[in-house]
């Protein structure tokens, strides 16, 4: 498995959106997602359904 992506962090958010999880990037993954130049080879995610 290869690092974690800006494209898979995408799909997560849609299928997250299409049945309305809260969602937060957190730790590594979220600092890619604001244009950190690193890898992960993971994504750490908080959700909720409330």
């Amino acid at each position: 498995m290869g690092a974690f992506e800006y494209r898979q962090a995408e799909e997560i958010r849609d299928t997250f959106v299409t049945h309305e999880v809260r969602y937060l990037f957190i730790g590594k993954s979220g600092a890619i997602l604001l244009g950190y130049p690193d890898t992960t080879q993971d994504a750490d995610i908080f959700g909720s359904s409330d």
